[in-house]
């Protein structure tokens, strides 16, 4: 993690994964940084609560601040859920547009499995292996619907 990453993750503090927490005790920078973020928020938040008369005012401000939290970690979530299932789809179509005009010309398909054969003996097995039997499970579901 570098230190721009770094202090894009600080915001997101305290759910942060293990690389945030390796870069802070590494970099003595973003250690002051995030220090003096820390540091910032609680005098604020001191301030806050001296400004308060009562306990029970505190309590509702720690309230408020933890439901807007929530409402954003919410927000993120659903965000992401968003994101994840508009790619989902579109991936879905577009192997459904690919499929369906790979089989739409025989000779097509028989450069395809000839692209996919070069993949796979001189760049990568592994990629040119799930090619060919993504390749070979849309064949038997291709030759299925025909008949």
């Amino acid at each position: 993690m570098n230190c721009k990453e770094f202090r894009d993750k600080m915001f997101m503090y305290p759910e942060v994964e293990e690389e945030f927490f390796l870069h802070l005790n590494e970099c003595e920078e973003c250690k002051k940084e995030f220090s003096f973020y820390l540091n910032n928020i609680e005098n604020r938040l001191s301030e806050k609560v001296l400004e308060r008369e009562s306990h029970k005012e505190w309590k509702d401000l720690y309230g408020e601040v933890l439901r807007k939290l929530e409402s954003e970690k919410r927000k993120r979530n659903i965000l992401l859920f968003g994101l994840i299932s508009l790619e989902v789809i579109l991936a879905s179509w577009l192997s459904y547009i690919f499929i369906k005009f790979i089989f739409s010309d025989f000779s097509l398909f028989l450069l395809t499995v000839k692209g996919l054969l070069e993949i796979a003996f001189n760049y990568s097995y592994i990629i040119g292996i799930i090619l060919l039997f993504i390749l070979a499970i849309s064949l038997k579901l291709n030759i299925k619907n025909r008949f």
